[in-house]
């Protein structure tokens, strides 16, 4: 899959989620989010560009790579992402590989 993402800075939250309720959107999601980024001890993965993330949305947990090119306006990412069942199994077998 391939991820592009925007930030629009100074917007009025309120309005665009009274827009967003008029066309018809609904809340999906409404709970706690964990995430913990991983790389080695020599940065590998922030000097390539790179993201491996572990996180945890409600009783869901993904594991996430992510490879990364910017634009000046346009952040764009290749990303792979596997279901897991268990958030600190998934920490703990990347903790003793050495992430």
């Amino acid at each position: 899959m391939n991820e592009v993402e925007v930030k629009i800075l100074e917007v009025n939250r309120k309005k665009i989620e009274e827009k967003l309720i008029r066309l018809g959107a609904v809340k999906v999601f409404d709970d706690e989010m964990y995430e913990i980024k991983l790389d080695n001890k020599e940065g590998t993965l922030k000097t390539n560009k790179q993201l491996l993330r572990i996180r945890k949305e409600g009783k869901n947990t993904t594991l996430t790579f992510k490879d990364k090119s910017k634009s000046k306006f346009v952040k764009s990412s290749e990303e792979i992402e596997v279901t897991v069942s268990d958030f600190d199994t998934i920490k703990e077998l990347f903790s003793r590989l050495g992430f």
